[in-house]
């Protein structure tokens, strides 16, 4: 005979999932409840659900050739282009070398539009791949050393928020054609859309198809129907859900905060020393009048990348700067985990650099921390009401993980404290052109080992009801990173 758990048995339960979810960063998290012979026999499936298994190259990180053949760098660019509905006056190659162009200033400018000495801050301008904004990418694909092949797919499930804002971030990972064979003219490009969620108001449970959607491919073991899956899953959509690949979903503003950006990976020394970096870009839609409207590409603020001036300011009479009061009271906790994946940092936009320096010592935070002063006793303050072994420097260090330039080749080696040192990239990316995954991601306690622990905890624990998940955010506290995710951090 089945029976009911008490409402305090179930209300433990739920409340424990829930610190389970905001702790899945740490795969530290058991559930449990009060009291355990009041569960159903549904409640104790649940909570004993054995681990599926997953593949992590068919549902965490694909790189599966059927799978990639359906993804071209010019259809990704129709699609978006077709879903903002300015293909009358737009096509892929005139985005594409406005976007380009924007990594030349004013004086060398190809297009119409914004170019990089718009941007007031520190920032290399021009860069050698301004001259993309006078190549055709669509023709030759495969032997034009300037077209682009996909080389990836990526289930970021794991960066969807607790309170189910989105059901997380999927990724097309394009390699420049000419990186296979010249390490000096290499670029890459990442479409990171965010997935909104259809029935925000019933929380992370209404994602519930999508975690379930990548899991499943696991099991599917012909290639040429996960390829298919895949495909519509990105440019049609699961059934309830928009599709991935939509312009809306690579903007990232204020009016629409639970959008993505595109990211790229930068290297074209063709012509002179230029240091390799990583930026960030989102789309605009403007119209002149309703039926003549264009996409418009803008260089972006690069998420959880504070300028490194910012570590070494004095500010006068012993204060501690904005950044520092912030770093000191809400970074430094998310700093403190006790492996590479439970480190974490949601740097605020207002002090995000537009570059993230994989070469130059900016984004190296650590030689920045002045070694006495405020900045560095009110880090050890925090440390140590935090009971924590670590430094001041190790907490910064860990800081410079979190950039995009430390996430792929300023950490590489680096001791963090806590035992463990920062895993090694391929050499600036993460991927490299021939497919092939760094240590960092494949590794045996990578990023990838700890998804699949994000995706197989969610599936087999109960979804909460929608008072719990449907808490509310303010649009500006999404684009300053405040929200915490199910157990991702953006810059893996």
């Amino acid at each position: 005979m089945k029976t009911t758990p008490s409402l305090r048995s179930r209300t433990a339960l739920l409340s424990t999932v829930f610190a389970c979810a905001g702790a899945l960063l740490l795969g530290a998290c058991a559930v449990e409840a009060d009291d355990p012979e009041e569960l159903t026999g549904e409640d104790a499936a649940a909570l004993s659900c054995t681990n599926p298994s997953l593949n992590n190259t068919r549902s965490l990180f694909v790189t599966d050739p059927a799978a990639l053949a359906k993804f071209p760098f010019k259809t990704v660019m129709d699609t978006i282009i077709a879903t903002a509905g300015t293909g009358a006056q737009q096509s892929a190659l005139q985005l594409y070398q406005q976007w380009w162009d924007l990594n030349n200033d004013t004086a060398t400018a190809k297009t119409t539009g914004p170019h990089c000495n718009d941007i007031a801050q520190p920032f290399d301008c021009p860069r050698q791949e301004g001259v993309l904004a006078t190549t055709n990418p669509f023709t030759g694909v495969g032997t034009n050393p300037d077209s682009y092949l996909p080389i990836g797919l990526v289930n970021r499930f794991d960066l969807a928020p607790t309170n189910g804002a989105n059901c997380g971030e999927y990724r097309v990972v394009f390699g420049k054609v000419s990186g296979l064979t010249k390490p000096n003219d290499r670029n890459l490009i990442i479409f990171e859309a965010k997935l909104p969620n259809p029935s925000p108001s019933l929380g992370i449970a209404a994602c519930k198809p999508v975690a379930k959607f990548w899991a499943d491919l696991s099991t599917e073991a012909n290639a040429n129907i996960r390829a298919t899956k895949l495909q519509k899953f990105y440019f049609t959509g699961l059934t309830g859900f928009q599709p991935v690949i939509h312009f809306s979903h690579y903007r990232g503003t204020a009016v629409d905060a639970n959008s993505g950006q595109i990211r790229t990976n930068q290297f074209m020394n063709r012509v002179s020393g230029q240091n390799w970096g990583l930026r960030e870009y989102k789309l605009t839609k403007t119209c002149a009048i309703p039926s003549t409207c264009t996409l418009v590409m803008n260089q972006s603020q690069v998420k959880i990348n504070p300028l490194g001036s910012f570590f070494a300011q004095v500010a006068p009479g012993g204060a501690l700067t904005p950044f520092q009061t912030d770093f000191v009271n809400n970074q430094v906790p998310r700093l403190l985990g006790k492996s590479v994946s439970a480190i974490g940092m949601v740097t605020p936009a207002e002090f995000n650099g537009f570059q993230s320096d994989a070469q130059a010592g900016d984004n190296d935070y650590g030689p920045q921390l002045p070694t006495t002063g405020a900045f560095n006793t009110a880090i050890q303050k925090k440390l140590t009401a935090l009971k924590s072994n670590l430094t001041p420097r190790n907490v910064v260090d860990r800081a410079t993980t979190q950039s995009c330039a430390g996430c792929h080749e300023l950490s590489t080696g680096m001791p963090l404290g806590g035992g463990f040192t920062w895993p090694s990239s391929n050499g600036f990316t993460q991927i490299s052109e021939a497919r092939q995954l760094s240590p960092a991601l494949a590794g045996a306690d990578g990023f990838l080992a700890n998804r699949k622990s994000v995706l197989i905890k969610f599936l087999c624990t109960p979804p909460a009801p929608s008072s719990v998940g449907a808490s509310s955010v303010s649009p500006s506290a999404e684009i300053s990173g405040a929200l915490e995710t199910l157990g991702g951090s953006v810059n893996e």
